[in-house]
C-alpha cells in the first residue's frame, strides 16, 4: 500500500478512479455495491466539490481505500478527550435505559397482578 497525500477534492477523486480501473470495475458496478448512482461516482471521480462525505467513505471502503488523517497533538489530545466524554454518556444512558424498562417491568407485573393475571 502506498500513502498518497490528498490536497484538493480533484487529487482524492483521481485517487478513487485509479484504484477502481486498476481492479478493473466499473463505475455502474461499483455505484451498485455501495447504493449510489454512476452519476455520483463520476462527480466523486471528477473531484465535484459537492459530493457527500459519507457516501464518498463507503466507495472508499468498496474500493479497499484506507484513509487517515493527520491532526496535531494537541487535538489529538482533545478527541480522546471527547471520546472518553462522550462513551461516559453513552453508558450512563444506557445504564438509565436498563433502569427504566426495570420499572416498567415491574409496573406491568403489579398491574396484571391487579388484573388476576399471575
Amino acid at each position: 500500500m502506498k500513502k498518497i497525500p490528498i490536497q484538493s477534492v480533484s487529487a482524492f477523486g483521481q485517487v478513487v478512479r485509479a484504484v477502481r480501473k486498476a481492479g478493473g470495475v466499473r463505475q455502474d458496478d461499483v455505484a451498485g455495491s455501495v447504493g449510489v448512482s454512476h452519476v455520483y461516482l463520476r462527480d466523486l471521480e471528477h473531484g465535484k466539490e459537492t459530493v457527500q462525505m459519507g457516501r464518498a467513505l463507503q466507495v472508499l471502503a468498496e474500493l479497499g481505500i484506507r484513509m487517515e488523517l493527520e491532526i496535531p497533538d494537541e487535538a489529538f489530545e482533545r478527541l480522546q478527550s471527547d471520546a472518553a466524554r462522550l462513551a461516559a454518556k453513552k453508558a450512563a444512558f444506557e445504564q438509565q435505559a436498563q433502569q427504566s424498562q426495570g420499572v416498567m417491568r415491574a409496573a406491568a407485573k403489579r398491574k396484571g397482578e391487579e388484573d388476576g393475571n399471575p
